[in-house]
């Protein structure tokens, strides 16, 4: 276990992770959720972050994470951006 998730599972929420994401589900005004690719864990994406850059369901994106302070999801997006694509 890293440090990050050592310090996520204590509860520490002053704890921000960087984290490629992948979209699960995206609803307009509603906000998105996805999966984080190091670790399988669920992200909440607000609605001001998801409509900012309307996510779409399958799209990978670069996140700022923060612990959620509720179980489930465990972290919330609060800065995003499209993945770069490899040339």
């Amino acid at each position: 276990m890293d440090f990050e998730q050592d310090q996520h599972n204590k509860g520490n929420v002053s704890v921000a992770a960087k984290a490629m994401c992948i979209i699960t589900q995206s609803d307009e005004g509603k906000g998105a959720y996805g999966v984080r690719c190091d670790s399988d864990e669920a992200v909440y994406f607000p609605v001001s972050v998801a409509d900012a850059l309307e996510l779409e369901e399958f799209e990978v994106v670069e996140a700022i994470l923060i612990a959620n302070g509720r179980p489930d999801p465990p972290w919330r997006a609060i800065r995003a951006r499209r993945a770069e694509a490899n040339s």
